[in-house]
């Protein structure tokens, strides 16, 4: 049986891909020759102490990688086992990649981090706000690292007129973070205008100290500012999102954390031509200003000047006399004119009170002789009524009869069966009629 090249290698190909114990396999080895192609593909190789095998991660599954491989880094990489038909080289395709033995220290600081997240702690209204020019910059870093060496570089070069105090600290194992605890506390309590958080790179294990909760909540709870350098870019701990502001490195947090002298320097040489030119305006109009005081007539003659301003000052004396003096004849007008209201005023209240007095006992005349005019009228028609009364007439013996109310004129009207009423000035009487005597 003859095959060609390309038919022995997609036989190849097909057996090894049908095997299922080679698709979706785990494999743990180290990165070597790891190439990034701007397509977004990564090539590099996969090695342990004896053997390699050459790997590939295609862009749409490296996208979802949480850290940045690179060269000597161990991983665990998951995906399957194929055979690269132009080359005829075995090949691992790579789905997932984790750091080898981290894998579950990561999913910790993922799980850690959202929580802090949920509470607040990475809030960017809690972040404080860097001084502009410290005078006091407090460090924690590890004692005699680089780390601490090039911060104290970065703050020499830039601001040397700040006062450095190093806290040495502890920065990696399992003591480190109660350390750096007990290190930013003492921080905290000096009053220093900014501190500094720093120590170099490292794996997500040495970094674990700056993933501490302790640490976070004593850095969130931090009256001063702190500005954070820990690692390299990619490296960024959960310190790294609590502090007021990140540096990339150690060197940049110390960049973050002052000024640079000479861009003060020249600011400060703005400010001082600035105001040369200001003074130098403001003299100018001040000599202006006193050359024409200088030459002004009531300086070069005063006494001139003073006898008109003299002249002035009496001729206004003069004018204000005058004025006072029209002032103090139109008041004795007013209170003359004052004192002749109030004369006749009274005058016109005294007559008039008179006729008042004179009207009312005249109505009171005319009302008593109308009275008595009523009065005897009235006698009059009461008498005239007496005489006519029936009343006045029945009290010398008459009287009248009724029959149901009703005034009986005739004997004949009289009802025999029915009472008859007697009325006398005094009172009733009732009584039937008797039999009619015919002769």
């Amino acid at each position: 049986m003859t095959l060609s090249v390309s038919e022995l290698v997609t036989q190849i190909k097909a057996i090894i891909d049908e095997n299922p114990t080679l698709q979706q396999v785990s494999v743990q080895g180290e990165i070597s020759n790891l190439t990034q192609y701007r397509s977004g593909h990564w090539y590099f190789s996969l090695k342990d102490d004896t053997a390699k095998i050459n790997c590939v991660m295609f862009s749409r599954a490296n996208a979802r990688v949480s850290f940045k491989p690179k060269d000597g880094d161990k991983i665990m990489a998951s995906g399957n086992v194929s055979v690269y038909v132009n080359t005829g080289q075995l090949q691992f395709i790579l789905s997932d990649m984790k750091p080898a033995g981290l894998g579950d220290l990561h999913a910790r600081y993922l799980e850690l981090r959202d929580k802090l997240h949920k509470q607040g702690y990475f809030d960017q209204s809690h972040k404080k706000l860097l001084p502009k020019y410290p005078l006091s910059i407090g460090v924690i870093a590890g004692a005699n690292s680089a780390a601490l060496a090039d911060i104290q570089q970065t703050l020499k070069t830039r601001w040397p007129i700040a006062r450095i105090t190093v806290y040495p600290s502890l920065v990696q194992g399992n003591t480190a973070p109660s350390q750096l605890i007990m290190r930013l506390q003492q921080a905290d309590k000096a009053a220093h205008d900014v501190i500094i958080l720093a120590r170099g790179g490292g794996s997500l294990e040495d970094l674990w100290a700056f993933n501490d909760e302790g640490l976070v909540h004593e850095i969130f709870k931090s009256q001063t500012p702190i500005v954070s350098g820990v690692g390299h870019e990619i490296d960024v701990t959960l310190v790294d999102y609590v502090v007021d502001q990140r540096g990339l490195t150690p060197t940049a947090a110390a960049q973050l954390a002052t000024p640079d002298q000479y861009e003060v320097y020249q600011i400060l040489d703005t400010y001082e031509s600035h105001l040369t030119q200001l003074m130098k305006h403001r003299l100018s109009q001040m000599s202006h200003q006193l050359n024409y005081l200088a030459n002004s007539a009531y300086l070069r003659r005063p006494k001139q000047f003073i006898a008109q301003r003299q002249l002035i000052l009496n001729q206004q004396v003069n004018s204000l006399r005058q004025y006072t003096s029209r002032i103090e004849k139109k008041i004795s007008e007013v209170k003359q004119l004052n004192h002749t209201l109030v004369s006749k005023s009274q005058m016109f209240t005294t007559l008039q009170y008179q006729k008042l007095a004179q009207i009312d006992n005249s109505l009171n005349s005319s009302l008593q002789k109308r009275l008595q005019s009523e009065k005897h009228g009235f006698a009059l028609v009461l008498e005239k009524l007496n005489m006519l009364s029936p009343l006045s007439i029945m009290s010398k013996g008459y009287l009248l009869s009724f029959q149901e109310e009703q005034l009986i004129h005739s004997k004949f009207e009289i009802d025999s069966d029915k009472l008859i009423t007697l009325q006398y000035h005094d009172g009733k009487v009732l009584v039937r009629k008797a039999e009619e005597d015919n002769e």
